[in-house]
Order: C-alpha cells, then sequence, then structure tokens
C-alpha cells in the first residue's frame, strides 16, 4: 500500500514537473489564450494591425496631396459618459479645419475613404498567398476638386501602377478618356 502511494505520488509530480517546464513559446501561447478570453478576440486582432494600417493610410494620404489629414486607427471608442468600450474605430482629424470626418467636405472624404481602402489592401496583400494585381475605381473623381482630381491623377499614373498591374477606371469625366 504504501509503495502504490509511493507510485501515486511520483506520477502526480513527474505531471507537476512536466506543466511546470513548458517552454517560453507555450508560456505565451497561453497567456495569449488567456488575454483573449478575457477580451474580444477580434479586439486583440485589429490591435495588432492598427499600426500598419494607421502608418499605410497616412502614408496614401499624403501621396495623394493630402497631407493635412491624420487618420487614427483604434480599438477604443470614448463614450461620452467617459466609460471607454471596445470597438474598432478610425478617426480622421484636420490640420485645415474639420476636426472629424463628418465634417469633412464630400471630396475630402473620399480622399481619406481612397487611402483607409488602400491601406486595408495592403493588409489583405500581406496575409494572402497571393496577392492581387487589379484594381478597381468607380467614379474615383466624383467630388472632388480640381486641386484633388490632378492628385489623384498623377498618384495614379505614377505611383499606383507601380504595385498594380491593371486598374479599371470607371468614369464618364470626358477628361480621363485618354487613359
Amino acid at each position: 500500500s504504501l509503495e502504490v502511494k509511493l507510485q501515486e505520488y511520483h506520477r502526480d509530480l513527474t505531471r507537476l514537473n512536466k506543466f511546470h517546464s513548458l517552454g517560453s513559446s507555450e508560456n505565451q501561447i497561453l497567456c495569449f489564450w488567456e488575454k483573449a478570453f478575457l477580451k474580444d478576440i477580434k479586439t486583440i486582432l485589429f490591435d495588432k494591425v492598427c499600426p500598419f494600417l494607421e502608418e499605410r493610410a497616412n502614408e496614401y494620404v499624403t501621396l495623394l496631396g493630402n497631407p493635412q489629414f491624420q487618420i487614427k486607427f483604434s480599438t477604443t471608442k470614448n463614450l461620452k459618459s467617459g466609460d471607454t468600450r471596445d470597438e474598432f474605430n478610425v478617426t480622421v482629424s484636420s490640420t485645415s479645419g474639420g476636426k472629424i470626418y463628418s465634417l469633412l467636405s464630400g471630396g475630402e472624404q473620399q480622399m481619406v475613404s481612397f487611402a483607409v481602402g488602400l491601406a486595408l489592401s495592403d493588409l489583405a496583400s500581406l496575409k494572402s498567398t497571393s496577392s492581387s494585381n487589379l484594381i478597381i475605381l468607380d467614379e474615383p473623381f466624383m467630388f472632388l476638386s480640381e486641386k484633388n482630381c490632378s492628385n489623384l491623377l498623377n498618384f495614379l499614373t505614377n505611383d499606383l501602377t507601380k504595385t498594380k498591374s491593371s486598374v479599371i477606371l470607371i468614369s464618364n469625366e470626358e477628361l480621363l478618356k485618354s487613359l
């Protein structure tokens, strides 16, 4: 009976030592999943990609000739009550006036949305086994000022064609038929 108890104790001790000696990578995985169950998994994933999206969207908005816009991605929304809520959030501010996206002009909103769309496309390309070399633009010049039309046209012909081999442009603008 004492020998059986010693064998059980030895088995328990062996199991405990195995559990205790988990490698650092297994420990990191366990910590990740522990956090995931305490916080919405989508929020954790967005936390990981927000810096990439922010960097790319701000780079694109600058390439589009609108460096006055600052695009910020976050996973926390500040409520009027002072509380916070986990929520994927995109905020835009402008050094030239508009403090929030809804107060920007239609053309400014379109340029910001275009930059965000390109950043999301870059993210999808990173995570895909085969990236798309195609982009389809439907009336991208509709609400743009003459300056922003020129900026977008320059971006399409000088920058976008370096990363996309096929650009399908749908437009009723007479000036664009030569493209």
